[in-house]
């Protein structure tokens, strides 16, 4: 496969590109309150919360967040991930796919199915790493769980089509 050079900004714009055609909505109408969000959205406190990782030349493009606690920061080369202020990362040269939700229990209900598409809830998500292993993160569950999966498996594609030149 042919690798193409780009720019942090360039990736940038491609995974908001991504994101909003995946939600089919202009970018004005996100105003960074949502669960799965565009980082230019969220609140300029937030911003430099994030912005003192160790950032290097990447760019934070994606949050994803439940009850305004960060979960999820996608930059333009890897996933970070923020439980019990420890941070896990997952760079993009590393990121093979996807392997979903383990089931989640609901509490009180014995009824019909209900699963990871219930809007409300944390579970474990599984990342799949080349070599096989998988790590599990607990991100929420039903529409911002299911925009983050469908928006980020096609990550494994930027390390693999793109060089990233460091400087813009």
């Amino acid at each position: 496969m042919d690798k193409f050079q780009k720019t942090d900004k360039e990736i940038k714009n491609q995974i908001i590109n991504w994101f909003l055609k995946y939600h089919g909505n202009p970018i004005d109408s996100f105003n960074g309150q949502e669960e799965f969000t565009l980082f230019d959205k969220i609140s300029a406190n937030t911003q430099k919360v994030i912005n003192a990782l160790a950032l290097n030349n990447e760019l934070p493009v994606l949050v994803l967040k439940k009850d305004n606690e960060i979960i999820v920061v996608c930059t333009t080369r890897r996933f970070v991930y923020f439980e019990n202020n420890a941070t896990q990362e997952l760079k993009y040269s590393d990121f093979e796919y996807h392997t979903g939700y383990k089931s989640i229990n609901v509490p009180g209900h014995t009824g019909p199915y209900i699963g990871v598409k219930t809007d409300g809830y944390i579970s474990e998500f599984g990342l799949r790493k080349n070599e096989g292993h998988i790590v599990y993160w607990k991100i929420p569950t039903g529409r911002s769980g299911f925009a983050f999966w469908n928006v980020t498996k096609k990550f494994r594609i930027l390390a693999r089509k793109y060089i990233i030149r460091d400087t813009e």
